[in-house]
């Protein structure tokens, strides 16, 4: 199975983060999002990570990913510095670290990176769409209206990674295909 993620900010310990998840603090969030993630990802799984993985507390952070299952690999948000990356690297968690990746998926093209991305294409029988993170929204469609994006973000879905179904069901709906 194929997941899709972003925006745990493991370590970072401001209220704005962690509050509106309905959290106390910064540890119970993460503590609660990888429990979410082990619930649902196996250890065979394929995991997209859409950036802003750690924060403040790198060492907190590497351990936190390290108990997230699956094949990681990493779409680098506003977040994820380069001394961030090269501690990503050491640790060897992740199978790529990239600043977007683009997948093809049934006659759809995902485009992955931490931003919205505009996407023009609503004629299209093959489908452009911008999977990201970023904006903490509750609403996987926000920004829709300026093109096909999806926010993959821990916070639109409950806390949960979301599957490539899953995504696929809801832009159906969407569109009313």
């Amino acid at each position: 199975m194929i997941w899709f993620t972003s925006d745990f900010h493991f370590g970072h310990n401001k209220e704005f983060i962690y509050g509106p998840r309905g959290f106390d603090n910064c540890y119970d969030s993460a503590a609660q999002i990888i429990k979410n993630c082990q619930e649902v990802i196996s250890w065979d799984d394929t995991v997209y990570i859409l950036g802003d993985v750690m924060l403040n507390d790198d060492e907190f952070g590497i351990k936190c990913l390290r108990q997230i299952p699956g094949y990681k690999y990493l779409v680098v948000g506003n977040h994820d510095t380069n001394s961030r990356i090269e501690k990503l690297q050491d640790a060897n968690i992740f199978f790529s670290i990239d600043c977007g990746r683009r997948m093809k998926y049934k006659n759809w093209t995902l485009l992955m990176s931490h931003y919205p991305q505009i996407t023009e294409n609503y004629q299209d029988r093959h489908k452009v769409i911008s999977l990201c993170g970023h904006s903490h929204t509750k609403d996987p469609f926000l920004h829709w209206d300026n093109g096909l994006i999806y926010h993959v973000e821990v916070d639109a879905h409950n806390g949960y990674p979301v599957s490539i179904e899953q995504i696929e069901s809801d832009i159906r709906k969407k569109l009313n295909i």
